[in-house]
């Protein structure tokens, strides 16, 4: 598989919701976001999910507990053996409120952008 984000990805163990309005089945998937980056992340969970529509992330920065909305466009789905689960890729496209702003502070803490 190429290698589409041109950022950094950071690696991270942030709790998040991948919400999928469109669906007439399950619409909510608990999982782990397992990489960040300024323009998207991967999520691990125990589905082998297809998104055809935009779907809402929802995730929690440490320490801060902020919750960080954010509509995503789906871009893969793969099996991951070293997770023993399905690892996601999502495209951002839409932050609510200030979430694009609070997510580049934190990152910018971490000493992951900016520096």
């Amino acid at each position: 598989m190429e290698e589409k984000r041109r950022e950094i990805r950071y690696p991270t163990r942030l709790k998040a919701v991948v919400v999928n309005e469109h669906s007439s089945g399950k619409n909510l998937y608990h999982g782990i976001v397992h990489d960040i980056s300024t323009s998207g992340l991967s999520i691990v969970y125990d589905h082998n999910v297809h998104f055809s529509h935009l779907v809402i992330v929802l995730f929690s920065l440490p320490v801060t507990r902020r919750i960080i909305e954010v509509e995503c466009r789906y871009v893969y789905t793969v099996h991951s053996s070293k997770h023993l689960n399905f690892r996601s890729g999502l495209t951002f496209t839409n932050f609510k409120r200030d979430g694009r702003r609070a997510l580049m502070s934190w990152l910018e803490e971490q000493h992951y952008y900016g520096k």
